[in-house]
């Protein structure tokens, strides 16, 4: 019975040490992923206030002719 019981302690150890490094990989994953829209977005910005911009300038055009 000691015997199943040690087997049973280390295959529940493994288990918690393969879901610990799950997590870490998961974790790690997210975060890249995270950057990669953030990288996205700031880019999607920066072209949205260039057309903003483009649109007034032919707006301005527009209201002097």
């Amino acid at each position: 019975m000691q015997n199943m019981d040690l087997s049973l302690i280390g295959a529940l150890s493994a288990a918690v040490a393969t879901l610990g490094g799950v997590v870490a990989y998961m974790g790690k994953w997210f975060v890249k992923q995270f950057d990669e829209v953030k990288a996205e977005v700031a880019e999607c910005r920066h072209d949205r206030d260039k057309l903003w911009e483009r649109l007034a300038d032919l707006n301005r055009k527009i209201e002097t002719k």
